[in-house]
């Protein structure tokens, strides 16, 4: 009767844990966003590769190129 017992309780403990481990998201599966930070001036979205807001055209961490 006791084996009966212990041998109920661990597959309940293991379908209990296999459960809550299948419902959670792994970190891997997340997926990375599409956009780094907001455009300073106008809160469009940009990329980490962007040298000018795709939105607004406003040139980031460098002058605006001259024309000549």
């Amino acid at each position: 009767m006791l084996e009966l017992l212990l041998t109920t309780t661990v597959f309940a403990a293991a379908g209990i844990t296999l459960g809550s481990i299948k419902h959670r998201p792994a970190l891997l599966d997340v997926a990375p966003a599409l956009t780094d930070l907001p455009c300073p001036w106008c809160q469009g979205a940009t990329t980490e590769s962007d040298a000018e807001c795709p939105s607004c055209k406003r040139w980031f961490g460098v002058p605006e190129p001259q024309s000549v």
